[in-house]
């Protein structure tokens, strides 16, 4: 890899369950601050497409229509996601990004994670999260680490994706709650898709 290539980030916002707006500003702050990438954000996902995507080197959704599950994109949007990911993009979904699409089955194999009908959380503590992978290039020389968080219990999985950490709360009603999958990477095709359920608000 040439480390001096800068990347090209798209971050998609503009609809969410969570404080959206600044979800949003602080990652864009962060990938610029990082000094490597080119930053641009949408609040308008609707309208992408395959051509859009592919002059990015990853996509990054802090996006959900939350309550409204039923919703979906147009074919064109969805077909060129997966084509994207397919051919070699990358796709990060930032906490509860990936509850969304409840009816488009192919979104199923590009996600994990979602909030279902068995997902609760308690309230918003110390979390710690534990690596689980030590070997993966995302998490090698990564130490465990303890976060103010909202930790998901038993929120919907993928098992094609592969699980690099979990969480468990330290205080409150689920202290005693096992290990939460709580980071997870999937390769999809020539492509590469990251979660996290961490970064609540």
């Amino acid at each position: 890899d040439n480390n001096s290539k800068t990347i090209r980030l798209l971050i998609i916002s503009g609809s969410n369950n969570h404080e959206w707006k600044e979800t949003t500003s602080f990652l864009e702050r962060l990938f610029d601050e990082a000094g490597i990438f080119e930053v641009y954000t949408t609040l308008q996902p609707d309208s992408l497409n395959y051509r859009v995507f592919k002059n990015y080197d990853a996509i990054i959704s802090n996006w959900n229509s939350w309550p409204e599950n039923d919703f979906r994109w147009t074919e064109d949007i969805e077909n060129g996601l997966l084509k994207y990911i397919e051919e070699g993009g990358g796709l990060v979904f930032f906490h509860s990004s990936t509850s969304a699409f409840y009816n488009w089955p192919e979104f199923k194999n590009i996600s994990t994670g979602a909030w279902v009908e068995d997902t609760w959380h308690g309230k918003i503590g110390p979390v710690y999260v534990k690596i689980e992978d030590q070997d993966h290039p995302l998490t090698k020389g990564l130490a465990d680490f303890s976060i103010l968080d909202e930790l998901w219990i038993n929120a919907e999985r993928n098992n094609l994706f592969q699980v690099l950490g979990s969480a468990y709360s330290l205080e409150g009603e689920d202290k005693a709650s096992e290990n939460q999958p709580a980071v997870f990477v999937l390769e999809y095709g020539r492509g590469r898709v990251f979660h996290t359920l961490l970064g609540h608000d």
